[in-house]
C-alpha cells in the first residue's frame, strides 16, 4: 500500500504567508520531480500556483514563501564574489608560470564569461528591485491618504466609531508591513550595488553571525571567502 511522504503529510493544507504576514494561500500538493521539489499553492482567488520548495521555510504550523526576487539577489550576492575570486586565483597562478598558459587562458575565459553573465542578471534584478521600491512608495502614499480620510470620518462621526478605528488599524498595519518590505528591498539594493561597484567582501568561518565586513578598494574586487553558507539577505 502506497502512502504519502512525511513532508506531504506534514504540510498538506497548511497556510502559506509571505515574509510580512500576508496570507497567500494553502498547500495543495508537494511535487517531487527528481532533484527538484515544488509546492503547489491554492491562492485566495482560487488560482493554483507552483513554487520551488527552496523558496519556503517552516513557520509554526504553516509556511513562509520567500520573495523570488530576494532569493535571486541572494544567489548573486553569494556567487559574484566567489567567481571573481576564482578568476583572481587563476591570474595569480598564471603569473607564477607554473602551468600551461593555454589551459589557464581557457579557464580564465570561462570564469570571465560566467562573471559577465551574473553581472547582467544582477542588473536585471536591480531594475526589478527599483520597480518594487517605487511600488511600495505608491502603496504607502495611498494608505497614508486612506488613513487621513478615516480620521476625518472619525471627526465627523458619520459611521460607527469602533468600525472606523478597526479600519484605521488595518490601514496602519498595512503601512508598517509595506514600509518594512521597502526597507528590506533598499538593503538588498545596497548590497547588490556594492558588489557591482567593486566593494571588498571578507567572510570568515570564525564569524559567529556570518556578518560581512567590507572596504572600498578602488574598482577592483578583492575577495577572501572561507564560508558563505550562513550569509543571509
Amino acid at each position: 500500500m502506497k502512502t504519502s511522504s512525511p513532508t506531504f503529510s506534514l504540510f498538506f493544507g497548511k497556510t502559506v504567508k509571505d515574509e510580512y504576514g500576508y496570507t497567500i494561500g494553502k498547500v495543495i500538493l508537494i511535487k517531487d520531480e527528481g532533484s527538484s521539489k515544488y509546492i503547489l499553492i491554492e491562492s485566495g482567488n482560487g488560482d493554483l500556483v507552483s513554487y520551488p520548495s527552496v523558496w519556503f521555510k517552516p513557520d509554526g504550523d504553516g509556511l513562509i514563501l520567500l520573495s523570488s526576487l530576494k532569493f535571486k539577489a541572494k544567489e548573486l550576492i553569494e556567487n559574484i564574489p566567489l567567481i571573481w575570486r576564482k578568476n583572481q586565483i587563476v591570474e595569480e597562478i598564471s603569473e607564477e608560470n607554473s602551468m600551461p598558459a593555454a589551459e589557464l587562458s581557457e579557464i580564465e575565459k570561462n570564469f570571465k564569461e560566467e562573471l559577465n553573465r551574473l553581472k547582467s542578471e544582477a542588473q536585471i534584478v536591480l531594475k526589478d528591485i527599483d520597480s518594487q521600491i517605487k511600488k511600495c512608495n505608491l502603496q504607502i502614499k495611498e494608505l497614508t491618504s486612506a488613513s487621513v480620510y478615516l480620521k476625518i470620518e472619525l471627526g465627523i462621526s458619520s459611521v460607527d466609531r469602533g468600525s472606523l478605528l478597526e479600519a484605521n488599524n488595518i490601514v496602519q498595519k498595512g503601512i508598517e508591513r509595506i514600509t518594512l518590505k521597502k526597507k528590506d528591498l533598499e538593503d538588498l539594493q545596497r548590497k547588490l550595488n556594492n558588489i557591482m561597484l567593486g566593494e571588498t567582501f571578507e567572510v570568515s568561518e570564525s564569524s559567529p553571525s556570518g556578518t560581512v565586513q567590507s572596504k572600498q578598494k578602488d574598482t577592483k574586487l578583492v575577495v577572501r571567502i572561507e564560508d558563505i553558507s550562513d550569509f543571509d539577505v
